[in-house]
């Protein structure tokens, strides 16, 4: 199980799934708006925050995620 603070969920794992979203965004050649761009991101985030405290193996919540 990897525990993740408050502190390292704003500061690495939000940005983090901006810049995952975004990368995604660019290679599909898609556009969505602002707000969309928002929520998606902080969902992804949330979900990898979620994973993260699940009690299984170190590695498998990447695979959730």
């Amino acid at each position: 199980m990897l525990k993740l603070t408050m502190v390292e969920f704003f500061l690495i794992c939000i940005p983090e799934s901006f810049i995952i979203i975004w990368g995604v965004l660019v290679i599909s050649k898609k556009h969505i708006t602002k707000i969309q761009y928002i929520i998606f991101s902080l969902s992804s985030a949330l979900v990898t925050f979620s994973a993260r405290y699940l009690p299984i193996h170190f590695g498998i919540h990447t695979i959730i995620s």
